[in-house]
């Protein structure tokens, strides 16, 4: 199966390693392209991007295309209008591809009539608390959050409104799409397929608390969706009882919810926080990619 692989990168040295992961290639068979999105990216990303397209020409179709803008709606917009292939997988430059897990989404989306694979991303060898939070909040079976996840671009024609990533809500459009797939019943399935999550801090976790949050604002501002906090640190509570965490690793877990709902309350009442936030009226429009 043709493939293109979307990798959004503005600073990160870690994409090469990345890509060595990767063990879906491109065969007499199939294409594998790799899109790299350089989003007002460094001196040392642009020369990894040019090392990479040498070291790997014969293994993937690699294409770069150099935008300003750094907000990840926007870029996974980008990447899908100018993808080369039908089927799509997004990946972060911060994971490594576990043994054979691009080809077991990709059977599995062979064999399933649907259009869309979330797979699993494991959490090791970081801050205890971090990765112990993680495997509740992103690691078990929760929405089709980016990363990972393998799509068809005909999914976007399922939803009855008419973009494809919210372009508003910056770092969170992947939760504004795993939202709407859950929110209209569109089937997907949970893969086995395994991506490996590199180190975050206790001070990057619970920064990205907060960037959520403030992303999460933007959405229920606009769309004026119900929103439970209280419900929601409950569930995360009760998840990390079920997972086992001690008192301490739930204790942390509650906390991270909770800085992120107290995001959301205070953007609800300001204008947006992120200075990339884009009018959600130019999100992309699926016709763009008919």
């Amino acid at each position: 199966m043709d493939l293109t692989i979307i990798i959004p990168n503005h600073n990160d040295l870690r994409m090469i390693k990345m890509i060595e992961s990767i063990d879906y290639r491109s065969t007499k068979n199939q294409t594998v392209e790799l899109l790299i999105l350089l989003n007002n990216p460094t001196k040392e990303v642009i020369r990894q991007c040019n090392e990479i397209k040498i070291r790997f020409k014969k293994d993937f179709l690699v294409r770069e295309i150099l935008t300003d803008i750094q907000n990840l709606g926007y870029l996974y917009n980008l990447g899908i209008k100018n993808a080369s292939f039908e089927h799509i997988m997004f990946l972060d430059s911060d994971l490594i591809c576990g043994n054979n897990s691009i080809e077991l989404m990709v059977s599995q989306l062979k064999k399933n009539k649907v259009e869309l694979i979330k797979a699993k991303l494991i959490y090791t060898n970081m801050n205890g608390l971090v990765e112990k939070a993680r495997l509740v909040n992103t690691t078990e079976k929760v929405p089709p959050y980016i990363p990972v996840i393998l799509l068809k671009k005909s999914i976007f024609f399922k939803f009855k409104d008419n973009f494809l990533f919210a372009i508003d809500v910056v770092w969170c459009s992947d939760a504004e799409f795993a939202h709407r797939v859950i929110n209209e019943n569109i089937p997907y399935i949970y893969s086995e397929a395994e991506f490996f999550h590199d180190k975050i801090s206790l001070k990057k976790d619970i920064k990205d608390a907060f960037l959520y949050g403030f992303g999460k604002g933007i959405r229920v501002k606009r769309t004026r969706e119900k929103w439970e906090p209280f419900n929601e640190i409950i569930s995360m509570r009760r998840k990390g009882k079920k997972c086992g965490l001690t008192l301490r690793e739930n204790s942390y877990s509650v906390f991270w919810i909770t800085m992120q709902q107290l995001a959301c309350l205070i953007q609800q009442f300001i204008p947006p926080v992120f200075t990339n936030s884009l009018d959600f009226r130019n999100s992309t429009k699926r016709e763009e990619i008919s």
